[in-house]
C-alpha cells in the first residue's frame, strides 16, 4: 500500500485537469490478491468516476484474477525493480494475460535495481508513469464528448470532410452537426447573453487595436462597415461557445434548446466561403476561443479549428488535453531550412548563373554568425549591432555573395535609428555611410561596373543603378535597380 500511496502522491502533485485544479487519485481501500478484492476495487472504481486505472506491484500476485479487465480504461502496470521482491515476474505475467485477452495495457519498470525497502521512485519510473497519466488521462476526458463541426467542408479541405468512424471508433467520441445558418438565426434573434456582449465588446474595443489597412483607399471599409464586423464577430463567440458547452444564462430568457448545447470538447467552423462571402470570418471568434482568456478573465480554452479542419482539431485537442495549454490552428506552407532563415533574416543571398542561393556564410570583423549552423562564434559583444561593424560576405573562400536589400527602411521602434530591413540592423542616417565607385568586376569576367561600398559605420539603403553588363551576383535597391554590391573592411 504504501508504494500506491507513493504513486498517488506523485501524480496529485504533477497533473493537473485543464482547468488547472490538480486531478483527483483514488487508492484502493485494500491490497489485491484475489477476485474478492479485485472486483472490490472495480465498484470502488466505478462510484468514484475513475478514468485512469495504474496497477502498482512490489511482488507476484495471481494474475488474471487480480488484473483491471475493463476493456475501456486506458490501464498501466508499474512493476518493482527489487532485489528480492518478483515484481517484473508479475508485470510479465499480467501483460501477457492483457495482449491474450486483446486487452491493451502499458508496462512500466525501472532501469535500475532498487533495494526491498527502497521508497523513493527513481527518476525514469517518475517520468513513464506521469508521461502514462497525462496520456491515459487525455483519453478519459475525450470519451463520450463531440465534436461540433459548425457548418460543411470548406473550400474542398479533405481535412474538413469529416470522418465519423474516425471520432467514434478510435476516440470514443461523437460528431455533432449544425448549419452555420444557426449562427446569422441566434444573431438575428438576439439568442446570446446581452449583459456578456456589451462587456466583451467593450473589452474588445479596448484591447484588441486595428492593424494597418493596406488596401487602396477605394477598396477600404467604411469605419460603420467595421463597427458593424467586430459587433458581428463578438457575437459570434458567444454564440459558438453556448453551441459547444451550452449557456443556463440563455434558460433564464426562455431558449431552453439553446441553453443545452452539444456537449462539445472541440468544434470546427467552416466559414469560406458560404459565410465569408456575406458574412464577416471567423478569425475573431476562433482566436478569442482558443486562448486562456477573454473579458471574464482566465478560462480554459475552447478548441475551434479554421475552415471546420476536424482533423487539425483532433491534433489541436491531443495538445490542448497533454500539456493544459492554449493551441493555435496553424497551416503547414513553407520549410525553412536553417540556412533559408538565417539567409533570409540577414537578407544575405547569392546566385550561381543567374540561380539564387542561400547557402552563404556571413562573418564580420569581431565576431563570426554561421549561417548553416545559427550560432555565434568567438567573441562578439552583445550589445553591438552588426550592421555597425565591417561584414565580410563569403561562401566557400570566395567573395561571390550579395546583399538582397528590400524596397524600404523603417525605423527602430525605440531608438529612431533607421533600419535596412535585409540586415535587420540599425544603420545610423542610413545610406549616407555608403559610396559608389567604378571598377572592374572582382568576379573574374573583367567587365566595367558600378559597385557600392559599404564601410565600417553601417549598411545603408541602396540608389545606386548596375551599368550595362554587369556581373551575375546582384542585388536590388528601392526602386527595383540591381546593383553590384561589394562589402570591404573599411
Amino acid at each position: 500500500m504504501n508504494l500506491a500511496r507513493s504513486v498517488a502522491s506523485l501524480i496529485a502533485s504533477d497533473i493537473h485537469y485543464p482547468t488547472g485544479e490538480p486531478v483527483d487519485v483514488t487508492v484502493a481501500e485494500c491490497c489485491i490478491g484475489g477476485i474478492a478484492e479485485s472486483q472490490a476495487c472495480d465498484d470502488l472504481f466505478r462510484r468514484e468516476n475513475v478514468g485512469v486505472s495504474l496497477t502498482v506491484t512490489p511482488c507476484w500476485c495471481y494474475g488474471s484474477e487480480t488484473m483491471d479487465m475493463d476493456p475501456l480504461l486506458p490501464k498501466a502496470v508499474f512493476g518493482f525493480n527489487g532485489t528480492e521482491r518478483p515484481g517484473a515476474v508479475y508485470l510479465a505475467a499480467v501483460l501477457a494475460g492483457h495482449t491474450q485477452k486483446g486487452i491493451p495495457a502499458f508496462g512500466i519498470y525501472g532501469k535500475d535495481v532498487q533495494e526491498a525497502g527502497e521508497t523513493k521512485m527513481p527518476a525514469d519510473v517518475q517520468e513513464k508513469i506521469l508521461d502514462f497519466t497525462r496520456a491515459g488521462l487525455a483519453v478519459a476526458l475525450m470519451r463520450g464528448r463531440s465534436y461540433l463541426s459548425m457548418g460543411g467542408t470548406s473550400m474542398g479541405i479533405a481535412g474538413s470532410m469529416l470522418d465519423y468512424a474516425f471520432w467514434e471508433k478510435w476516440l470514443g467520441m461523437r460528431v455533432e452537426d449544425i448549419d452555420m445558418s444557426e449562427f446569422i438565426g441566434r444573431m438575428n434573434k438576439g439568442q446570446f447573453d446581452q449583459g456578456e456582449y456589451e462587456t466583451a465588446l467593450a473589452w474588445v474595443k479596448e484591447h484588441c487595436p486595428e492593424g494597418e489597412d493596406y488596401n487602396s483607399d477605394d477598396t477600404k471599409r467604411p469605419r460603420e462597415q467595421l463597427d458593424r464586423e467586430w459587433s458581428d464577430g463578438v457575437k459570434m463567440s458567444l454564440i459558438a461557445r453556448d453551441l459547444m458547452v451550452g449557456n443556463p444564462k440563455l434558460n433564464e430568457r426562455g431558449w431552453g434548446e439553446q441553453a443545452q448545447g452539444h456537449g462539445a470538447i472541440a468544434a470546427g467552423f467552416q466559414g469560406q466561403r458560404q459565410w465569408t462571402d456575406h458574412f464577416p470570418n471567423g478569425d475573431f471568434m476562433e482566436a478569442i476561443l482558443n486562448t486562456s482568456f477573454d473579458w471574464s478573465g482566465k478560462r480554459a480554452p475552447y478548441i475551434v479549428a479554421t475552415e471546420n479542419d476536424a482533423l487539425n482539431a483532433a491534433t489541436m485537442l491531443f495538445g490542448y488535453l497533454l500539456t493544459n495549454t492554449a493551441q493555435v490552428f496553424a497551416d503547414l506552407r513553407t520549410y525553412w531550412s536553417p540556412d533559408a532563415v538565417a539567409g533570409d533574416a540577414l537578407g544575405l543571398h547569392h546566385a550561381r548563373n543567374g540561380v539564387p542561393g542561400r547557402d552563404v556564410r556571413i562573418g564580420c570583423v569581431k565576431g563570426r554568425v554561421e549561417a548553416d549552423k545559427l550560432r555565434q562564434v568567438r567573441r562578439q559583444r552583445p550589445q553591438r549591432q552588426n550592421g555597425r561593424q565591417i561584414m565580410r560576405i563569403v561562401k566557400g573562400g570566395e567573395r561571390s555573395a550579395v546583399l538582397d536589400l528590400r524596397d524600404d527602411i523603417v525605423r527602430h521602434p525605440r531608438r529612431g535609428d533607421k533600419l535596412a530591413p535585409a540586415m535587420h540592423h540599425p544603420v545610423g542616417g542610413g545610406a549616407q555611410h555608403c559610396r559608389t565607385v567604378t571598377g572592374t568586376s572582382e568576379f573574374g569576367d573583367n567587365r566595367p561596373e558600378r559597385r557600392l561600398v559599404v564601410d565600417k559605420r553601417g549598411l545603408g539603403s541602396l540608389t545606386v543603378p548596375l551599368e550595362e553588363g554587369g556581373a551575375s551576383n546582384l542585388g536590388r535597391d528601392a526602386a527595383g535597380q540591381q546593383v553590384q554590391i561589394v562589402v570591404e573592411d573599411g
